[in-house]
């Protein structure tokens, strides 16, 4: 499947990255449109115990106050920031997330949620 998501498919034997706790991922560059701020105001809204925050993505436009709250979230909370993974990486995380967070509030196809369907993983997703 050319441009597809086949890379996106994980081994069945990739230990899970974080000892086997749950944890919702969201990709995307940090920047307004993909909604990072209020995604983590809903995660911090979960009562707790409440899944392990992940996100993978580089700073991008206008991101200060969605960076400054999620390093406040990894400080504070127990999320996790990568800054950049490798499509390895990705795929690891990808196949053992509990759901792909990806609340975009503008985009135009979207690829980590198709990516995170192939891996068998739930989708929530703005509309």
């Amino acid at each position: 499947m050319p441009f597809g998501a086949d890379h996106a498919l994980a081994s069945t034997t990739a230990a899970h990255p974080f000892g086997g706790d749950d944890y919702v991922l969201m990709l995307g560059t940090i920047e307004p449109r993909k909604n990072h701020e209020r995604a983590i105001a809903a995660w911090h809204a979960l009562p707790k115990p409440r899944p392990r925050l992940v996100v993978v993505g580089r700073t991008g436009w206008c991101c200060d106050a969605a960076v400054a709250a999620l390093r406040d979230a990894v400080l504070h909370d127990g999320a996790l920031w990568f800054g950049d993974a490798d499509d390895s990486t990705l795929a690891v995380l990808l196949a053992h997330a509990r759901v792909l967070l990806y609340p975009s509030l503008l985009e135009g196809f979207g690829f980590p949620p198709l990516e995170a369907l192939r891996c068998g993983v739930p989708v929530v997703a703005g509309d």
